[in-house]
């Protein structure tokens, strides 16, 4: 999870104290997202996962054909001896992706990338690695810039307004709306948007579908009158 030196740094610490990838409401977030998941995939058997972290998402659940990728060793290490049957790669979420899945899942990693460039390479890495669906969950909207945490936390949100690499020691995070356009050029279309009911509302599942090609039809040359 996550990307670039400076937040594996992070993640590696956080991983090796034993931390895990989310707090708050984890529970309650990831039932939510599987019954969002289920409405377009009811049976996920062939699966990427794109920032994996510690597999809380998946206890409980099991896939056939299931491809983990998370930048922190440690992390990965650790899922290895839980889930033997699973494959894992040890990669940045910007670094090409050498395989595709029917479905590939990318949840809570987008918003910690701050790097421009880095962000479009992974949205390409996804798209390419997508053969029929394409789940993200991402921030709809800015929460470092929500009433409720500028009272909370003012100097946080000065030292993000400021554009600082992160927020009192918290991993970076940058907000960007979704741009659908990268997606289509990429042959996918946008075919669910779903509001998390959480956390006021601050993230969104976007569901991404290939397009179907429609093969070209050979048509017999019509014979005129002279022909």
């Amino acid at each position: 999870m996550g990307f670039g030196s400076g937040q594996m740094n992070y993640w590696e610490e956080r991983y090796q104290e034993g931390g895990p990838s989310n707090t708050g409401q984890v529970v309650e977030s990831y039932r939510w997202m599987w019954s969002v998941i289920k409405k377009y995939d009811p049976h996920p058997e062939d699966i990427i996962d794109v920032g994996c972290g510690d597999l809380t998402f998946w206890k409980g659940r099991d896939c056939l054909n299931y491809l983990g990728i998370d930048i922190s060793p440690t992390i990965l290490k650790k899922n290895w001896k839980e889930r033997p049957n699973w494959k894992f790669n040890c990669q940045d979420a910007a670094t090409p992706i050498s395989s595709s899945a029917k479905t590939v899942l990318c949840f809570n990693v987008l918003f910690h990338i701050v790097d421009d460039e880095d962000y479009l390479r992974i949205i390409e890495n996804l798209t390419k690695a997508t053969e029929k669906l394409l789940f993200i969950f991402t921030w709809t909207r800015d929460p470092y810039r929500t009433p409720a945490f500028i009272l909370r936390h003012p100097g946080a949100f000065v030292h993000y307004a400021l554009g600082r690499s992160g927020i009192y020691g918290i991993v970076p995070h940058k907000f960007r709306p979704m741009d659908n356009s990268l997606f289509v050029q990429a042959g996918l279309v946008l075919i669910g948007r779903h509001i998390c009911p959480l956390n006021q509302g601050i993230g969104t599942m976007y569901v991404y579908e290939r397009k179907k090609v429609k093969p070209f039809k050979k048509t017999q040359p019509q014979v005129g009158l002279w022909g």
